[in-house]
């Protein structure tokens, strides 16, 4: 079972790829970034605590993909998923699918797209705090 990350720490990103290389070299370009990440295979979704603080959930994989966005948001309401897919996979998404996915990405990309994809959802996650309006 993992632990709750330490919300003293900036919140880490949830990995969600099946072992191998590519959810390696996605590892590496989000810790290279200084990025916490936190990996786990599809199946292994069970052993996420419930209410774990992510700051984002990227997702690799294709078969599946209904049931692994299903669990995310009923144990990681509102944290925004990113789909990261083969660029010869053209199949449309799911319709259960659809209105969850925050950002999909063709899959291989590079460094400085994938990072402004995070810092803008980042920033976009930010906003919808409630703000103060000032009157005069």
């Amino acid at each position: 079972m993992l632990k709750k990350p330490d919300m003293t720490e900036s919140p880490p990103i949830l990995l969600v790829a099946p072992e191998g290389e590519e959810r390696r070299q996605i590892q590496a370009i989000l810790e290279y970034s200084e990025y916490s990440v936190i990996a786990l295979a599809p199946g292994a979704l069970g052993d996420l605590p419930s209410g774990s603080g992510f700051r984002m959930a990227i997702l690799v994989c294709s078969q599946g993909l209904a049931m692994v966005v299903r669990v995310l948001r009923q144990t990681l309401p509102g944290v925004p998923l990113v789909l990261l897919r083969q660029r010869e996979d053209k199949a449309p998404l799911p319709s259960a699918v659809e209105g969850e996915i925050a950002a999909t990405l063709d899959w291989p990309t590079t460094y400085p797209v994938l990072t402004d994809l995070i810092q803008r959802l980042m920033c976009e996650r930010n906003d919808k705090r409630p703000r103060r309006s000032l009157e005069l």
